[in-house]
């Protein structure tokens, strides 16, 4: 009964110092280190890992420590994947690769199947973030037919869904949609509605994009009911976003503008700035098509001051060559070679950025909206701001651990 006391007050501990964003990593060695077996450092080093801000070659050390620890664990293939990941995203893929080649040997010397497919799975993430499609359908491939013959609904959804994506990035959205409609199938079983609200939209995307817009419709409204039903509603501005470019292409431009300006709203009031470009696009794009140019004038410049603020040249460069058409159809020629120029100008700015590698374009089937940057940095805030609580509630709760294992060990 100790043990377990012990243990339970300790993970709490742990849990709490880790959330209190106040450690180096001198301190979480040394919690691990005081415990009394592997197990409970293997625990230690697990809550700091998943629970705290660390950097990623910090998670990577700790992940390694962890691997360490967990030698005899039929599951330690999972903790080489989780370290692989972390080189991939530090940009490190020589290492990333070593280790997923690791995880494969444990699941073959083993005869453990899902060690196996999942470093498949992981390669065919390597690939897609990389723009080699094919090459992740390849991998993905391999994966779901193990997944399958296992019956792991948890593995089918995620492959299934990146097989889809990857159809939509190589515009092959009949294929794209047969994927999506599986994961659909899946998810309602389990009844997972955050992700199902998520698919809803994606499908709804996939469905214009092959002009089967009363299919979109359906599923757009769909997606809407269920984050309206979730309380989502930064999900929910994105989706009225994508009812409103419907409505548009169908030529209902009121009904668009009435979207557009309930998803301007919203982000207005999260202050989410991509968002707020998008929105002001959109409605300036439909102004444009109704004839009301002080319309498309006062929107597109309002996504230009954004978009120069936050150096965004793809929205920038859009909205310049918008304003230079408007003005051309006005008649003013001084305007309309000014906004020219200035377009051309971040064309090239553009240009030689992609040239040079600082920006990746993966045209995700998603919408390029950031939809957490003001809640995540709220947050941040607010966790340090309470920081003091935490900490002294992990100090008393280790302070009564380690009395009660002292007074274990005496008797």
């Amino acid at each position: 009964m100790n043990k377990i006391i012990i243990t339970i007050l300790f993970l709490f501990s742990a849990f709490l110092y880790s959330n209190a964003q106040q450690y180096t990593i001198d301190n979480i060695d040394s919690i691990a280190n005081s415990q009394p077996n592997d197990s409970l450092k293997i625990k230690t080093y697990g809550v700091f890992i998943r629970h705290s801000n660390l950097s990623y070659p910090e998670r990577i050390s700790f992940l390694k420590k962890e691997i360490a620890l967990n030698k005899n664990n039929k599951f330690v293939f999972s903790l080489y994947l989780d370290v692989a990941r972390y080189y991939f995203l530090i940009k490190n893929d020589s290492l990333a690769n070593k280790y997923v080649d690791t995880c494969y040997q444990i699941g073959l010397e083993n005869g453990k199947d899902y060690g196996i497919a999942d470093s498949y799975l992981m390669r065919g993430n390597f690939r897609l973030y990389k723009g080699d499609y094919w090459g992740a359908l390849n991998w993905y491939y391999k994966a779901e037919k193990i997944y399958l013959l296992q019956n792991d609904t948890t593995q089918l959804i995620s492959v299934y869904n990146n097989e889809a994506v990857s159809f939509v990035n190589l515009k092959k959205y009949d294929k794209a949609i047969d994927y999506f409609l599986k994961v659909e199938k899946l998810l309602e079983k389990d009844k997972r509605a955050e992700l199902l609200t998520h698919l809803y939209i994606n499908i709804g995307i996939a469905y214009t994009k092959i002009n089967q817009n009363e299919k979109a419709l359906e599923y757009y409204k769909k997606g809407i009911s269920l984050k309206k039903i979730l309380a989502d509603t930064l999900g929910l501005s994105v989706a009225y976003n994508n009812m409103g470019d419907l409505m548009e292409k169908q030529g209902n431009y009121l009904e668009a503008i009435n979207y557009f300006n309930k998803a301007l709203n919203i982000k207005i009031h999260y202050k989410d700035s991509t968002g707020l470009v998008y929105s002001y696009t959109a409605l300036a794009n439909t102004y444009m098509k109704l004839g009301s140019y002080d319309k498309v004038i006062e929107y597109t410049q309002k996504a230009i001051n954004i978009s120069v603020k936050d150096t965004m040249f793809d929205n920038l460069i859009y909205n310049y060559d918008l304003l230079s058409q408007v003005y051309k159809i006005l008649g003013d020629s001084a305007k309309t070679q000014h906004f020219r120029t200035l377009k051309n100008k971040y064309t090239h700015l553009y240009d030689k950025l992609k040239k040079d590698k600082y920006i990746i374009n993966n045209d995700s089937i998603s919408r390029k909206e950031n939809e957490q940057n003001d809640t995540n940095n709220s947050a941040v805030k607010s966790n340090k701001q309470s920081n003091t609580v935490p900490i002294i509630l992990s100090i008393l709760i280790v302070a009564i651990l380690i009395f009660i294992f002292i007074k274990h060990k005496k008797k």
